[in-house]
C-alpha cells in the first residue's frame, strides 16, 4: 500500500465526517485528515495541502461531489476520489464509473465499518471499491 500523508473529507454531515474521521484514524494513525463542509471550502483547502486523496459527499450545497472531483483532478491529476454518498441512483453510479471516481453508498454503519476500510485499502492499492 502506498504511504498515505494526507486526506480530504468533505461532507455537509458533520456526523459523517466524524465517523469517517474516527474509522480512518483507527487504520492510519499518523494521517493527517483535512475536513470541508462543502465543495467550495475543499478546493482552498486543497490549493494550500493537496491531499493524496479525497472522500466526497455527493449532495454538498455549492459544489457537488462531482463538480469537487473535477476540480481536485485539475489541481492534482493523480488524486484518489472515493464518492461517499447516500445517493444510492444508477445515474450515480453511472457517472462516477464515466468519470473514473470510486464510490461507497453511505451509511457507514459500525458492522460495515471493516468492509469500508478494506475497499479503501483495495483503492489505495490500485484496485477499485467495486
Amino acid at each position: 500500500m502506498e504511504t498515505l500523508d494526507a486526506i480530504m473529507l468533505a461532507d455537509d454531515s458533520t456526523t459523517s465526517r466524524m465517523m469517517l474521521k474516527r474509522l480512518l484514524g483507527q487504520r492510519f494513525q499518523d494521517l493527517e485528515v483535512m475536513e470541508a463542509s462543502s465543495g467550495d471550502e475543499a478546493l482552498v483547502m486543497a490549493r494550500q495541502r493537496l491531499p493524496d486523496i479525497a472522500l466526497l459527499d455527493f449532495n454538498m450545497p455549492g459544489l457537488d461531489g462531482f463538480e469537487t472531483a473535477l476540480e481536485l483532478r485539475k489541481l492534482n491529476p493523480s488524486i484518489k476520489i472515493v464518492l461517499v454518498t447516500a445517493d444510492k441512483q444508477s445515474a450515480t453510479r453511472e457517472r462516477a464509473e464515466t468519470e473514473n471516481i470510486n464510490y461507497i453508498a453511505k451509511p457507514i454503519t459500525d458492522t460495515d465499518r471493516n468492509t469500508f476500510c478494506d475497499r479503501l485499502f483495495a483503492l489505495l492499492d490500485g484496485g477499485t471499491t467495486g
